[in-house]
């Protein structure tokens, strides 16, 4: 009996050893908080952190970055969409908790939140979802740098064409659609995405219907994310337009959003537009000093695309002198200044940007030369225009100065430095 008994205690000491040890392997797998813990394999898709504001409920969480959020409340997160939808439906209950699961690594975690925005940055977290956006990144960098420099590492063959990126895009976005690996907002945004504002009639408006579909079906926060952070960011003009209408018809007035579709009108040569936007930004009593300057900026783009150069010259000059002085604050004022065509006014503002900014003016000084040949030439001083013109022989970047395309406007500097090459 006794015997009996020591090979119980054994046994029962055994089983409790073998316990313990199991117990300390699996809290090397996984953390828990708030006493909720499983063995699930980690998730293929979800939002992968990128960045942890500061203070906010995702630090006081534990999400760091690279972690990926796989459930919000009784929401699984299988995309940005997913995400916003769930911020949503729990949006009336501030003063409750939502259950928060993210995974670092192999560990899975699950934690309490108050519902509501997290403080984070992230992306879709989806190995589909990551090709299409690296082919998206590269048509973007072709969106972004000079022209000239695009076109000769296209011949150089070190770029691909804006063409076959395209074609690459909506190969992939095809393929994800027969195969069901991204969701049906992820094609969609990507669908919009792959369309440029200078696309052919027949693509914009493919895109027309593909926005509408967005803000009639999406969450107002991830049209609202989608907006700045996506279509804003990555020059798709006409969709965050379409995105910044949506917020401000729910918001009433929000002075950022406000501003932020007036730049996107000037962009897409919609003056008029952009035009009221900035008037109804300036109205707003709490616009900040950085405000003020955004809506001058977008009124002189506006009126140098009305060609009205006076009142260009006029709300550039208010631009540059309300906030710190910016690279794009001085081109703005240099070119309302050569298309006013008062000589001894243009040479004040350069004098003017050059003592504010000494070493961005230094670094354009080549683009100042080009703007410069131009008013000389308007005021019948060509020989003078063609001697700047034949100080820039052989450089390539100066056979399209392309920092002057982009300004309403500024096709007219690209024209005349071109004849005055071709007469060198």
């Amino acid at each position: 009996m006794h015997r009996l008994k020591i090979k119980v205690i054994k046994l029962a000491l055994f089983l409790s050893a073998l316990l313990l040890l199991s117990i300390n392997v699996s809290a090397q797998q996984e953390r828990t908080v708030a006493g909720i813990s499983t063995n699930e394999v980690p998730p293929q898709v979800g939002l992968r952190v990128l960045k942890v504001e500061p203070g906010t409920p995702a630090e006081e969480a534990g999400l760091q970055s690279m972690d990926v959020i796989s459930k919000y409340g009784d929401y699984q997160i299988v995309d940005a969409s997913s995400y916003f939808a769930a911020r949503e439906a729990y949006a009336e209950f501030l003063e409750s908790k939502v259950v928060l699961v993210y995974w670092h690594g192999r560990e899975r975690v699950a934690t309490q939140v108050k519902p509501g925005r997290l403080g984070i940055e992230f992306n879709e977290y989806n190995v589909v979802a990551y090709k299409i956006d690296s082919l998206m990144q590269a048509l973007n960098v072709l969106i972004e740098l000079p022209d000239y420099y695009v076109e000769s590492q296209i011949a150089a063959g070190a770029l691909q064409s804006r063409e076959k990126i395209v074609a690459e895009i909506l190969a992939a976005i095809d393929q994800a659609e027969t195969k069901a690996s991204l969701t049906p907002a992820q094609i969609l945004v990507a669908k919009i995405n792959a369309i440029l504002d200078d696309s052919p009639a027949t693509e914009i408006e493919k895109q027309a219907y593909l926005l509408k579909e967005l803000v009639t079906n999406q969450p107002r926060g991830y049209t609202d994310y989608l907006g700045y952070n996506i279509f804003f960011k990555h020059r798709r003009y006409r969709a965050a337009a379409a995105c910044f209408k949506r917020s401000l018809e729910a918001e009433g007035e929000d002075v950022s959003t406000r501003l932020n579709l007036g730049i996107a009108y000037y962009k897409l040569r919609m003056f008029d537009e952009a035009d009221a936007s900035a008037d109804q930004g300036l109205k707003d009593s709490s616009l900040s000093e950085h405000g003020n300057a955004v809506a001058y900026e977008i009124k002189a783009n506006a009126a140098l695309g009305h060609r009205d150069f006076a009142k260009a010259l006029d709300f550039a000059e208010k631009a540059f002198q309300v906030k710190q002085p910016s690279r794009y604050g001085m081109s703005l004022w240099q070119l309302a200044a050569a298309q006013n065509g008062d000589l001894q006014k243009f040479y004040e503002v350069v004098r003017a940007t050059e003592k504010a900014l000494p070493k961005e003016y230094a670094t354009r000084r080549d683009s100042i030369d080009a703007v410069e040949a131009y008013i000389l030439a308007r005021n019948g001083q060509r020989e003078k225009a063609r001697a700047l013109a034949r100080k820039w022989v052989g450089n390539e970047k100066l056979e399209n100065p392309g920092d002057w395309r982009p300004l309403p406007s500024g096709e007219d500097i690209l024209k005349v430095w071109k004849q005055l090459r071709a007469q060198n």
